[in-house]
């Protein structure tokens, strides 16, 4: 499929504007990745002991 051009060039902004929206995604993407219910899910996926998670030691 051939890209229209035209379609293209009318869908562009500026690089500010973009920036801008990075900026705010970044933000709102550390507060998830931070915010309580995410670690409690994490705090309960997380195995509840392994021996060689503490002493970083490998078997096999």
């Amino acid at each position: 499929m051939v890209a229209n051009r035209r379609m293209l060039a009318l869908a562009e902004e500026p690089i500010d504007v973009y920036r801008e929206y990075l900026a705010e995604f970044a933000v709102a993407q550390g507060e998830r990745a931070y915010s309580d219910d995410v670690s409690a899910k994490l705090e309960r996926r997380r195995p509840k002991h392994r021996p060689d998670a503490e002493t970083g030691d490998r078997q096999g």
